[in-house]
């Protein structure tokens, strides 16, 4: 499986991300502002999301070779 997978879980202020190498995470406003931008890796691969309010937005995860955008609903 690819380290830019389909596959993060949501665990409250956090989202989890399934990889095996660097991505890259960005948030976006549905109007296309970037909120947040990291670097997550393997060994600590959860990704705070508390600064972000409540609403939906758009999660971007790459790596160098590909890249996955999916919605992301802060509840």
């Amino acid at each position: 499986s690819s380290a830019a997978s389909d596959v993060y879980k949501r665990q409250g202020n956090y989202i989890q991300i399934i990889n095996k190498e660097k991505v890259t995470v960005k948030i976006y406003s549905i109007l296309g502002k970037e909120l947040l931008e990291k670097s997550i890796y393997p060994e600590n691969p959860q990704l705070d999301i508390s600064s972000i309010d409540r609403g939906i937005y758009m999660i971007k995860i790459s790596n160098n070779y590909k890249t996955i955008t999916r919605k992301l609903i802060r509840k």
